[in-house]
């Protein structure tokens, strides 16, 4: 096993973090599709909370 040390030095590499990220979705048992309609829905959710002018409309 990958000691905890050793991934936080690999998660410094840039180029290495879309594939450690998608290598998680699927042990987790995302599928790659469903990992970016997530990110999608976070994207909004924190664009939506960034925005106040929302809540005081609703």
């Amino acid at each position: 096993r990958i000691s905890p040390e050793g991934i936080a030095t690999i998660v410094h590499f840039d180029w290495l973090k879309p594939v450690i990220k998608y290598l998680c979705y699927c042990y987790c048992g995302f599928s790659l599709f469903e990992t970016v309609r997530l990110e999608t829905k976070v994207n909004k959710m924190r664009l939506f909370r960034k925005k106040p002018s929302n809540k005081h409309q609703s």
